[in-house]
């Protein structure tokens, strides 16, 4: 059996032959810098005329042409013509520009949101209550459970489980009345105000405690990671039994001690528990009486807090809860610093008071 050509068939002229356009090597009757090279008019309807092949339409040149007439661009060539923007490029920009602008006002918005947020935590304002408090700028996001926690079992390394007992107990009782008074959900601003400076007050820094640090094992290997060789320690310290205030000035005046004072520490602090008690010979000096009295002013200004508290006075309630913040420093430092806490304290409880229902309402 044999078969025949189909004569309607479209087939390769002999005389053509296809260019890749991307193809940068010249021709061999290359004449000049530029040069245009025809691709067959594809038309089977004249496939056997011998006219050259377009790709579509009517032959048109490769965009590869010289823009004057100094190379003879053949019977094909065309000058170049200039290229009118496309409408839809004007719609494209117009939908990016909008796009642009919805992105940077989106970035606005969450910018001041997360701004407001902060100006919140960090000072209280816009009706937040500071994570530090006063307008404190650095943030503590602490675990209120964990903050308690940490600070009853220091208190019982301090003292005992019974001094321990004593501050979970009034934190634990705020905790319950805010959450009954205020509503409050998950955030407890003045819960955690008191767990941090009722246990400052608690914790104060007396001989006891001094000698508790000094013979910590921690405080040994500390040292000695500090100095090669041997080493002899010597103390400063002012203790208000032993050294006598300074005529002139007022002020405690420190005294040399020896590398014995670590067996004297370990020994004073097997006696903490005699802390506050009758048989406590420190607990004598005014600066001893003047800490303990302000335990028991404390809890006794916390007291008043609960019984009038409400949503609208809390923020108030935690800025005095908060005033320990500012009883700093040792000896004559601590009692300036105290006077001027006491003075702010005063000025708030006043306006405290002042903003009692029973007082708004007169």
């Amino acid at each position: 059996m044999t078969s025949h050509p189909d004569p309607h068939a479209w087939q390769r002229p002999a005389s053509a032959s296809l260019v890749d356009p991307e193809d940068d090597l010249p021709s061999s009757n290359y004449a000049g810098d530029f040069e245009t090279t025809a691709i067959p008019r594809y038309d089977s309807a004249k496939s056997s005329s011998g006219e050259p092949f377009g790709l579509i339409g009517d032959p048109e040149p490769l965009p590869y042409v010289q823009p004057g007439g100094r190379h003879s661009l053949g019977p094909y060539g065309a000058e170049p013509t200039e290229i009118e923007p496309d409408a839809g490029d004007d719609r494209a920009r117009d939908r990016r520009g909008t796009q642009d602008l919805g992105l940077l006002l989106l970035r606005l918005a969450v910018g001041a949101l997360l701004i407001g947020h902060g100006l919140q935590n960090a000072f209280g304002l816009f009706g937040g209550y500071p994570s530090r408090p006063m307008g404190a700028a650095f943030i503590r996001n602490h675990n209120l459970d964990e903050l308690i926690a940490r600070r009853a079992e220091f208190l019982t390394r301090y003292q005992d489980n019974g001094y321990s007992g004593r501050y979970r107990k009034l934190v634990e009782r705020v905790r319950s009345v805010e959450a009954h008074k205020t509503g409050a959900e998950g955030k407890f601003p003045l819960t955690e105000a008191v767990a941090r400076y009722y246990f400052k007050l608690m914790a104060y820094k007396d001989e006891y405690e001094v000698a508790r640090l000094y013979s910590d094992p921690g405080f040994a290997r500390k040292i000695e990671g500090m100095f090669e060789g041997g080493y002899r320690l010597k103390f400063h310290l002012a203790p208000p039994i032993f050294n006598k205030p300074d005529p002139r000035t007022g002020e405690a005046r420190k005294s040399e001690f020896g590398p014995w004072m670590m067996a004297a520490f370990r020994i004073l602090a097997k006696l903490k528990r005699l802390r506050g008690t009758p048989f406590d010979v420190f607990g004598m000096s005014e600066e001893r009486k003047t800490e303990r009295r302000l335990i028991g002013e404390y809890e006794a200004t916390v007291a008043e807090l609960l019984e009038h508290l409400d949503g609208e006075n809390r923020k108030l309630a935690v800025e005095i809860a908060s005033v320990p913040e500012h009883i700093r420093g040792f000896g004559h430092v601590k009692r300036r610093h105290l006077g001027e806490a006491k003075k702010k304290e005063a000025e708030l409880i006043t306006a405290f008071r002042a903003s009692r229902p029973s007082a708004r309402a007169a």
